[in-house]
């Protein structure tokens, strides 16, 4: 499989014919900015994902009414389970006539399983056919984390994106720091090692970052100045790049694990290395259906990775 990324100008998508373009509306106003944006957006197919929890609650209403405007059509399943997502997919591509699928996909509010299993799906999808995955990300602005943050659920692998043989290396961990601190720091405990830690630089945004700081500032005292990485948030090239090279350099002698507790963006590039690498695990640490609605607010920034996927020579 070969895999190729760029980072694109979202005002690309509005002369593009899409195949499909999926969506999520969840409980975050940030939901609908692409779409606000891009009302013309072309696709033969429009669906929305929506979660099995919170209906009711006032934003998800407004987001639900504002897809249902646009024409999307709607399934509804838990943020912890890929099975409906997979199951859709292949409703819709198990017999491609064409020789390219085109597909655009805002996963600004989707969880890390749904858009694993989107990215997975496609990975392996029949050889003839050349996939370009636009993967749409809406920034938020900044908030700060919960007081009380909920505890932790789910410590594991993501489906297709783990070694199931019994490992034999020593591990080495690769956290991207997110503001709540009680992931991470149960990620290097769970493992037992000392981590290589990924921290958004204050480029973009600096009240996240020295949020991020001061939230795992014991961790962070605790690792070595060589294990301490900085990104730029906007920059998803150079993140990339990054991350591709460290785990490259580490896989000879470790067991490379991935595991994404920061912005969703670090963990889109975290499955797209495990993939191109072939051997590099991504784990997830998730407090799952006890995390509270959160409504998360557009800062105006919308982040495109577009993602080629190539199962053999054309």
């Amino acid at each position: 499989m070969k895999i190729k990324t760029e980072q694109v100008d979202s005002s690309t998508l509005d002369s593009i014919e899409f195949d499909l373009v999926l969506v999520s509306s969840g409980f975050e106003s940030r939901g609908r900015y692409l779409m606000s944006q891009h009302p013309l957006l072309q696709s033969k197919t429009k669906i929305v994902v929506g979660f099995n929890n919170f209906r009711d609650d006032s934003i998800r209403i407004y987001n639900d009414s504002l897809f249902e405007k646009f024409g999307f059509t709607f399934i509804i399943g838990s943020g912890n389970e890929s099975a409906f997502v997979l199951a859709m997919l292949e409703n819709l591509f198990s017999k491609v006539s064409s020789s390219q699928l085109t597909v655009l996909i805002d996963y600004s509010c989707m969880t890390r399983v749904w858009y694993a299993e989107i990215l997975r799906y496609f990975s392996m999808i029949q050889n003839s056919v050349k996939v370009e995955l636009y993967f749409s990300y809406t920034v938020s602005q900044y908030l700060p984390p919960p007081d009380n943050p909920p505890l932790n659920k789910f410590t594991e692998p993501l489906d297709g994106f783990y070694s199931i043989s019994v490992p034999i290396k020593p591990t080495a961990l690769l956290i991207g720091l997110g503001y709540v601190s009680s992931r991470a720091f149960g990620l290097a405990e769970y493992f037992d090692v000392q981590p290589y830690l990924f921290i958004n630089d204050s480029s973009f945004n600096e009240e996240f970052h020295n949020e991020v700081i001061k939230q795992n500032s014991d961790l962070i005292k605790y690792v070595s100045e060589d294990k301490l990485f900085y990104y730029p948030l906007d920059n998803l090239t150079y993140t990339e790049t990054l991350i591709n090279h460290i785990c490259v350099d580490l896989l000879n002698d470790y067991r490379v694990i991935l595991a994404p507790c920061g912005p969703k963006p670090f963990t889109l590039l975290s499955l797209v290395t495990s993939l191109r690498l072939n051997n590099v695990d991504v784990w997830r640490i998730s407090a799952g259906e006890n995390e509270s609605p959160l409504d998360k607010k557009a800062n105006g920034t919308i982040l495109v990775l577009k993602c080629s996927i190539q199962n053999n020579e054309c």
